[in-house]
């Protein structure tokens, strides 16, 4: 028979926030118990996004896959459901897997806030009850206690599924932590004050350290000294020292740095007591940890803690520095006899055995995506501006004349709260999302790529913008370096802020990591996302002419009324919002060498360029002497730009860095005849050969030559492309193949 294949998913191990908190040291107990379980395989889904797990991690795991949007098995297993977004249950529960999640705890549903803080923290409140509405869709729940078992009925109500609980371990329960030797540090602080009470606390409110600092004098009066660990900021020291001064004066509590394992070991074992004064827990780690190591543990009285700690004695109220000084003097009195009735020492071997039978089981039936479900296509309103939106609507009316069951949905036009029940209730649909690199237009999109892994529709070449503006440009700094194994100076990236077009990367990982496949319309594009990320997602679909047969008619029609109009001065055409990227500075120049050669060009920028950058564009046209010739005309409607499509000469397409991406108007400038100048890599991109291209390296020059080049030819001779007229319906038979 076969083994079960069991893959965990490993983003608390990767992410610095929880791999060496509560959350990962759980996290190692589970794998540890799975590796004594014989007949699993046990396989490990990390994720691109972030760094690799610990090599002590890594080596307990057949196989680790680095794509959390595709993975398979017989079992799922996810350590911290609450941390992180959904993708790796969505392609669980589509792979057909039995699933099973740790819970820790629902304390954030118990936290009070203020009002700013619950204005500050409204996105974050959604994504939690998005992520807690989700644990109702794994198989089995695990609570780390018996306290957070018992709120399971209220926190995820209804839930149908087994509910087993499996405790956290200590690392320090194995026999030689009691006899390991004492770090130098420690000794020190043993010379020092020999007896002493450690606070095993954080730098977090909810540690409740202040009712340790009331009762600092009291302990030093039991001739205790007051250890505190958790690695408290400077910050956060300084301001308790002038909120708790007659303590500081009388007690001298001592904040420690934050301690290693071997330090943190030494100080439970040799503290006269440890304190654990915490607010809320859904288990505590540390008190486990000082039980391990036969510590008096005293503890705040809170239903987490009283599963651990059995004699109520040594348990004190969190608000009173009187009932902690009182459990402390308990704690002193005990002899060996009360200290094994005192304390509750989990044992796992029952747990364990419950865990393997509920991996054992028979598997879940799953619900795999049908391929006749209706495709859910996620993009911006057809009214929106831009060519993304127009896309859309084309699309979905093919989509709609080839009987091909669909729905649309804008997801940006959802209220915040509505969003996320949206994205819970379609975490099994057919999704198809259509992306660009645009932070006001679809960024809801990104959030449901990054939930629910799905097929995408790319119409840029990059994600820097984005990134930066959502996560900070040290977020774009740290998807270089663990891509490209190289630091990346903060100087460089700013550079790049300023300077789009000299960006060298296309930052595409969100892409990459959670795409099922990435439809892209340019063969550059697709050679790129093999080449730089290696994978094998992109698809290449040739871009389809935007226009309607009704309007290329109208437009080839246009265009021959003016062949006996030859003298005009020539219509030179840049579509899209100008912006360094497409080097509308450099065809400015360009227009500037037209003119000084005899050439009486007009250059008009059909665009959405507003504010400080088109006014240096404006300036550039006048230090160059052609204001009169350059102008900028904001985002048309459908039918201003048939008509700009159907009055210019020549349509000027460039871009850079060259990732390879096109625009409507190209498709519809070729499909229409009209002449185009474009770089060579576009020209390789779109498949065809019939405009001027420019090195993908161009200056002014290139770009005023080649415009000459396709101004060359008599006007009356252009020839008709009705070949290059890529429909939109054979478009969307090719993308339903594509993402089937």
């Amino acid at each position: 028979m076969r083994p079960v294949r069991v893959v965990v998913d490993l983003r608390c191990f990767q992410d610095r926030e929880y791999a060496e908190r509560g959350i990962g040291q759980h996290g190692r107990s589970l794998i540890a118990a799975l590796c004594r379980i014989p007949g699993i395989d046990l396989a490990g889904v990390a994720d691109p996004l972030f760094d690799a797990p610990a090599p002590d991690v890594a080596a307990q795991f057949s196989e680790i896959g680095r794509d959390p949007a595709s993975f398979a098995g017989d079992v799922f297993i996810n350590p911290s459901p609450m941390t992180h977004d959904t993708a790796t249950l969505v392609t669980a529960m589509h792979a057909g897997m039995r699933r099973l999640a740790i819970v820790h705890d629902f304390i954030p549903m118990r936290v009070a806030q203020s009002a700013a803080e619950a204005e500050v923290g409204r996105e974050e409140a959604s994504i939690y009850r998005y992520r807690l509405r989700s644990l109702a869709r794994y198989d089995a729940l695990l609570p780390n206690s018996e306290a957070t078992r018992d709120e399971i009925a209220t926190a995820v109500p209804r839930f149908a599924g087994d509910v087993l609980v499996f405790a956290g371990r200590s690392r320090f329960a194995d026999g030689a932590s009691r006899d390991a030797p004492v770090p130098e540090a420690i000794a020190r602080l043993l010379a020092r004050a020999p007896r002493f009470a450690f606070v095993a606390t954080a730098d977090d409110p909810r540690k409740n350290v202040e009712v340790v600092l009331q009762a600092a004098a009291g302990l030093r009066s039991m001739g205790l000294a007051t250890f505190i660990g958790g690695g408290f900021a400077e910050v956060t020291q300084m301001r308790l020292n002038r909120r708790f001064r007659a303590a500081f004066l009388a007690a001298n509590p001592e904040f420690l740095p934050r301690l290693s394992d071997e330090e943190l070991r030494a100080c439970n074992r040799e503290a006269a007591i440890v304190v654990v004064p915490s607010r809320d827990e859904g288990f505590s780690l540390p008190v486990a940890e000082a039980i391990a190591l036969g510590a008096r543990v005293i503890a705040s009285d809170i239903p987490a803690h009283r599963e651990q700690v059995l004699d109520t004695g040594l348990l004190f109220d969190p608000t009173s520095a009187d009932a902690l000084l009182d459990a402390a003097r308990r704690a002193l009195s005990l002899d060996q006899d009360g200290m094994a009735a005192a304390y509750r020492d989990r044992p796992d071997g029952a747990e364990t055995d419950r865990l393997r039978d509920l991996i054992l089981a028979a598997p879940s039936p799953g619900r795999p995506r049908q391929a006749g479900e209706p495709i859910v296509i996620v993009g911006p309103a057809f009214d929106k501006p831009g060519g993304i939106a127009a896309f859309d609507q084309r699309m979905v009316a093919a989509f709609a004349d080839l009987g091909i069951a669909y729905e649309y949905v804008d997801v940006d036009a959802l209220p915040e709260a509505a969003f996320y029940d949206w994205l819970f209730d379609h975490q099994r649909s057919r999704l198809l999302i259509v992306l660009s690199n645009n932070e006001r237009l679809n960024p809801r999109a990104f959030d449901t790529l990054l939930n629910i892994p799905a097929p995408v529709i790319m119409h840029d070449s990059r994600l820097f913008e984005f990134l930066r503006d959502r996560y900070g440009i040290e977020h774009v700094a740290r998807l270089w370096e663990r891509r490209r194994g190289a630091s990346l100076a903060n100087g460089r990236a700013f550079a790049w802020q300023s300077d789009g077009k000299r960006l060298a990367d296309s930052f595409l990982d969100p892409l990459v990591a959670r795409a099922t496949r990435i439809v892209v319309h340019s063969r550059v594009q697709a050679e790129h996302l093999r080449q730089a990320y290696g994978t094998d997602k992109a698809r290449y679909l040739p871009f389809p002419m935007q226009l309607s047969a009704a309007e290329r008619a109208s437009v080839l029609a246009r265009r021959a009324k003016r062949i006996g109009y030859p003298d005009a001065p020539p219509v030179i055409a840049a579509f899209g919002d100008p912006e360094p990227t497409t080097a509308t500075v450099e065809l400015i120049f360009a227009i500037a060498l037209l003119c000084a050669a005899g050439f009486d060009a007009r250059l008009h920028v059909v665009g959405s360029g507003e504010g400080a950058y088109r006014q240096e564009l404006l300036t550039a046209a006048a230090d160059v002497q052609i204001a009169s010739r350059v102008s900028f005309h904001d985002q048309v409607n459908r039918a201003g730009y048939v008509t700009w499509l159907a009055a210019c000469d020549v349509v000027v397409q460039l871009s850079y860095p060259m990732f390879g991406q096109v625009s409507p108007p190209i498709a519809d400038a070729l499909a229409c005849g009209i002449p185009l100048v474009t770089t060579v890599s576009l020209a390789h991109a779109m498949e065809v050969a019939i405009f001027s291209a420019v090195p993908d390296d161009f200056s002014p020059l290139h770009i005023s030559e080649a415009i000459r080049e396709a101004l060359g030819a008599e006007r009356s001779s252009r020839a008709d492309t009705t070949g290059l007229a890529r429909e939109f319906e054979n478009y969307v038979r090719c993308l339903a193949e594509t993402i089937a």
